[in-house]
């Protein structure tokens, strides 16, 4: 992916990040990894196009989109409709559907289940201070203090429901 890496024995990963569980095998530093903090991109973003002149922000749900022939509308849940050059399309599998020059487009996506952790550090624990990715887990340190741990990946469809197990699963993962 054009990022270097260098292969860490046990002993100099963990003298890089204490945090790590003696147990691991060996490690691979990555140092041009680098993660978002996805709510504050999304603050962010809002922010950026409410200040620019060429983008308007609706705070409607889109129903359906068209395009073609150089135009775009988007359909509303208010029931209005929006006109625009060009649509930024994002919702995966919770899109809505979309046609473009009259046809019906299948987009290539479908809802693959993600839990994600949000725990917040207290100053007593040894916590990373750079992301950690395993095998089956990542757990992120934020600047606030908060720590993040996800990779679940359950093919359950729109179910969103936290399950227990998930939890578990994830702070196990960590935990190792």
């Amino acid at each position: 992916l054009g990022v270097s890496g260098e292969r860490l024995s046990t002993r100099d990963a963990r003298r890089l990040e204490p945090a790590l569980a003696p147990s691991i095998r060996g490690a691979l530093w990555i140092p041009d990894d680098h993660q978002v903090d996805n709510r504050l991109l999304v603050h962010a973003l809002v922010a950026a196009c409410a200040r620019s002149r060429r983008v308007s922000v609706v705070p409607d749900s889109a129903t359906a989109i068209r395009a073609g022939g150089g135009a775009c509308e988007v359909d509303t849940s208010s029931g209005s409709v929006v006109a625009a050059d060009a649509i930024v399309l994002c919702t995966g599998a919770w899109s809505v559907p979309v046609t473009v020059d009259g046809d019906d487009v299948a987009l290539p996506v479908r809802p693959v289940k993600g839990q994600i952790l949000r725990l917040q550090g207290v100053g007593s624990a040894v916590m990373p201070t750079r992301t950690v990715r395993g095998m089956e887990v990542y757990v992120i340190p934020r600047p606030h203090g908060e720590i993040v741990v996800g990779a679940t990946s359950e093919e359950l469809g729109y179910d969103t429901r936290v399950t227990a197990g998930g939890v578990q699963s994830l702070l196990d993962r960590a935990w190792e």
